[in-house]
C-alpha cells in the first residue's frame, strides 16, 4: 500500500453503500485520501473507519447530491481538511421503474437530479482547481442502460446518456489543460441498488469483480470503460438494430419483466 500522505485526494459521492464505498476503501489501499459525500451522516462514519485503517485519511461531508450549495460547500469542507481535490468520482446514482401509462415526471426530474446534475454539482466546484493546477482526473460513473433505452427504464436509460455524452463532450474540452475524463459503464453489480429487483439481470457481477476493474480504468486513466464485455457487446449490437427489431425485441422483455 502507498502512503497517503502524498497530497492525493480524491472525493467520491454516494459513497454510504455500494461501489461507492468499495471504491472509497479500494482508493485509500491505494494511498488517496478521500472526501466521502453522501446523505448518511452515520454510514458515511463507518466508511470513514474503514479508510482510515487502510492508512489514509478521510473527510465526511454529509450532502445531497441534487443540491448545488450542498455539494458546493462537501468539496470546500474536503478540500480545507485533505487538501486539493485532484480525483473526482461522480458515482452517486439512483433507478426506478418508469412506466410511461403512468408517467410521472416529477420521479424523472429526480432521477435527473441525483444521476445527471449531481455529476455536475460535483465537478463545477473542483475543474476550476484542477486547470489551475494542470492535473486532475474526473470520473462518472454511468451505466451500459445509457446506450439504448431499455424497457421500464426510459428514465434511468436517459440520465445515464446524458452523463455519458456530457462526459465525453468535456474529455475533448478538456484536452491540454491537464484534466483526464473517464466515463465508466457498469452494467449489473450485486449492491443495494440490485438487491431487490426480481428482473432478470444478465451476467450479473459480484461488488468485488467490479470495483477491481473499475479501480483499474481510474489508476489508467481510460477515455471509456464498459463491462462487463458480453453485455456491453449486446447493447452494442442492439443499438445498431433497426428500431422495428429492438421495438419487438424490448416488448419481449418488458412482458417478460411483468
Amino acid at each position: 500500500m502507498r502512503s497517503a500522505q502524498d497530497g492525493r485526494t480524491a472525493i467520491i459521492t454516494g459513497a454510504s453503500s455500494g461501489l461507492g464505498r468499495g471504491l472509497a476503501i479500494a482508493l485509500a489501499r491505494e494511498g488517496w485520501n478521500v472526501g466521502l459525500v453522501a446523505r448518511r451522516e452515520e454510514a458515511l462514519r463507518e466508511v470513514a473507519s474503514r479508510v482510515e485503517a487502510e492508512g489514509a485519511r478521510a473527510s465526511v461531508a454529509p450532502a445531497d447530491v441534487g443540491d448545488r450549495v450542498q455539494l458546493r460547500e462537501a468539496v470546500t469542507k474536503v478540500e480545507a481538511e485533505l487538501g486539493p481535490i485532484s480525483l473526482a468520482i461522480a458515482n452517486a446514482g439512483w433507478g426506478e421503474v418508469t412506466d410511461p401509462r403512468a408517467l410521472d415526471s416529477g420521479r424523472v426530474e429526480q432521477m435527473f437530479r441525483v444521476n445527471f446534475f449531481g455529476m455536475l454539482h460535483l465537478f463545477e466546484p473542483v475543474i476550476p482547481g484542477m486547470i489551475e493546477r494542470g492535473q486532475g482526473h474526473l470520473v462518472g460513473v454511468s451505466s451500459l442502460a445509457g446506450i439504448r433505452g431499455l424497457p421500464t427504464a426510459g428514465a434511468y436509460s436517459a440520465s445515464k446518456a446524458a452523463m455519458t455524452a456530457f462526459l465525453e463532450a468535456i474529455r475533448g474540452d478538456l484536452r491540454g489543460a491537464g484534466v483526464k475524463v473517464t466515463p465508466i459503464l457498469p452494467g449489473y453489480v450485486k449492491t443495494p441498488m440490485t438487491a431487490n429487483r426480481t428482473h432478470p439481470m444478465p451476467f450479473l457481477m459480484e461488488e468485488d469483480d467490479a470495483i477491481r476493474l473499475m479501480m483499474r480504468a481510474i489508476r489508467q486513466e481510460r477515455r471509456y470503460f464498459a463491462f462487463p464485455w458480453p453485455l456491453n457487446f449486446l447493447l452494442k449490437v442492439g443499438k445498431r438494430l433497426p428500431p422495428v427489431v429492438w421495438d419487438r425485441l424490448a416488448g419481449r422483455a418488458r412482458r417478460g419483466r411483468g
